[in-house]
């Protein structure tokens, strides 16, 4: 019996919506968060989350508490850039 990867594909047919808490601007619409997603957070919330800083290497968890993300529903994969 083949053994099961416990990866997911490289290719999704999920994607997510980030929008931060504090402006409401969606940031980008993404199938995953990944380091050059994580970069843009960053660069975002240190501009707009000036009451709430951010430490010096933010770690995603602490990101994820400024921005809200939800799957997009019926919609193809049409992801988007960090903005």
């Amino acid at each position: 019996m083949p053994e099961k990867s416990s990866r997911l594909p490289e290719k999704s047919s999920r994607l997510f919506e980030v929008v931060c808490k504090d402006c409401q601007r969606v940031l980008m619409t993404v199938e995953r968060i990944r380091d050059p997603e994580i970069v843009a957070l960053v660069d975002h919330l240190r501009a707009c989350c000036q009451s709430d800083p951010l430490g010096e290497h933010p770690m995603l968890g602490e990101l994820l508490g400024h921005v809200r993300v939800m799957q997009v529903m019926g919609v193809k994969n049409l992801a988007t850039p960090p903005k």
